[in-house]
Parts: structure tokens; C-alpha cells; sequence
């Protein structure tokens, strides 16, 4: 208990002891990290490693904190378990920014403009934007000819890509664990596909149940990745199925 101590007190020691200089944009998870990117934001550090199956589980080390303490900008979901640890490391002189991440296409929208307005980066953000508008409308003249007439079963938080690709949701799950009850009254349903998360995968028996075609999609990008290339890769596993 005693080390324990000493090593808290010497990490907010050398916490406080870093100058809270302007250090660019901390940002909580990849998700939260592209929409700074696409905002204009060059410089941007993130907490949860890219990678990570399912980012708002990690547990922040001691060298994460202090990059948070040296943000200019904190931009987080609000959904991360770490949630608490981000506002309580932030520094004084940052700005922390909550998002609504969502792949909602208007959402995503406002949500850029709204923080390249803060970052001073609001061309870079209007240049995003419309290309998303360009990007999303290609997606959805692709998809929802294919769509018309079939249903679906959803992840609660990948609702927004049905919507996309004009495909009906008969109901949703998630993001609990689907207990029997809930398993028989979405299996009743009979769906014809079911939109699954790939970070946190819940509806195998469901599948199985009902012999729906599973659609594992993904919210948080991969190394390297932004909100366009979630995009593409999102509605190219929703046109694959759609044309089986």
C-alpha cells in the first residue's frame, strides 16, 4: 500500500510539474482521434492503442496521462470506461470536447464542422465534409436499390449503418449481453440479416437461431484509418451480403 502511494504521488507530481503548454489534440480512442483528423487536426495523440477490439475498455498508463495533461484539445465519446480518469488528468488550459460519435451521416457532419470550429480549422473541416456528403450519397445509391424490401435485426450502435443503406430494422440488441428471452423474441422475427459489432460480437446464436445472414461491421478504425475508409469498408461488407 505503501508503493503504491508513493508511485500516485510521484505520477501527480510530475503531472503537475508539466507545463501545460499547448501539445495538440489528445484524443480518447481511434473513433475519436478521425474526427479530429477529419476536422483539420494534424497533430493528434491517442489514448487506446489503435487496434484494440474494443478501445473503451483500456486502462490508461501513467505516460498517457501525462500526454493528456499537455493537450490543447481533449476529445473523447464520453463512453469510454476511462472517461473519468481523461477529465481528471486534463490540464487547466485544455479544452475538453465531448463528441457524439456516431456514423450517423448528418451527425458526422455537424460534429466536424463543430470541432474545426474549435481547433480553427474550419476549412479543412468544410472540405471534409463535403467529400463525406459525396462519399455517402455514392454508398447509399450503391446500397439501397440492393436493400429495398429485406430487414434487419441491429446492434444498437450500428442502427445508423442500416439507415445508410436503407435497409429496415426489425428491432435491436446490445449493448448487454442477449439474454434467452431476448434471444427467442429476435429469433421470432425472422430476419433476414442481422448487423453485428465487430468490437464486441453478440449475435452468433442469433444467427444460428434464425439462419440470418450476420454482418459484422466496425465503428472504431483500424491503424492507420479514418472515418472514410470505416465508410467504405462498412458499406463494401453491406454490398457483399446484399448481393448474395
Amino acid at each position: 500500500m505503501m508503493r503504491r502511494t508513493t508511485l500516485l504521488g510521484s505520477l501527480m507530481f510530475l503531472l503537475m510539474a508539466l507545463p501545460a503548454h499547448a501539445g495538440g489534440v489528445v484524443a480518447s480512442t481511434s473513433w475519436a482521434a478521425a474526427m479530429a483528423r477529419a476536422a483539420g487536426a494534424t497533430e493528434v495523440r491517442i489514448i487506446a492503442p489503435e487496434g484494440l477490439q474494443h478501445p473503451p475498455d483500456y486502462d490508461p498508463k501513467p505516460s498517457d496521462l501525462m500526454a493528456i495533461r499537455q493537450a490543447q484539445v481533449v476529445v473523447f465519446g464520453g463512453f469510454e470506461g476511462f472517461a473519468a480518469k481523461l477529465l481528471e488528468a486534463a490540464g487547466s488550459s485544455a479544452q475538453v470536447v465531448r463528441l457524439h460519435l456516431s456514423y450517423d451521416p448528418h451527425t458526422v457532419e455537424t460534429e466536424v464542422l463543430r470541432l474545426g470550429e474549435i481547433l480553427g480549422t474550419s476549412p479543412a473541416a468544410q472540405a471534409f465534409a463535403a467529400q463525406w456528403r459525396t462519399e455517402v450519397a455514392a454508398a447509399q445509391a450503391r446500397l439501397r436499390p440492393l436493400a429495398r424490401g429485406r430487414t434487419c435485426i441491429a446492434h444498437v450502435f450500428f442502427a445508423p449503418w442500416a439507415e445508410l443503406a436503407g435497409l429496415p430494422v426489425r428491432d435491436t440488441f446490445g449493448p448487454k449481453p442477449l439474454s434467452i428471452p431476448q434471444l427467442g423474441r429476435l429469433a421470432a422475427l425472422r430476419p433476414e440479416f442481422i448487423l453485428d459489432n465487430a468490437h464486441m460480437p453478440q449475435a452468433q446464436a442469433l444467427a444460428e437461431a434464425t439462419g440470418a445472414r450476420r454482418i459484422v461491421l466496425a465503428n472504431f478504425p483500424g491503424p492507420g484509418q479514418g472515418l472514410l475508409d470505416v465508410l467504405h469498408a462498412n458499406a463494401a461488407a453491406l454490398e457483399r451480403a446484399l448481393q448474395d
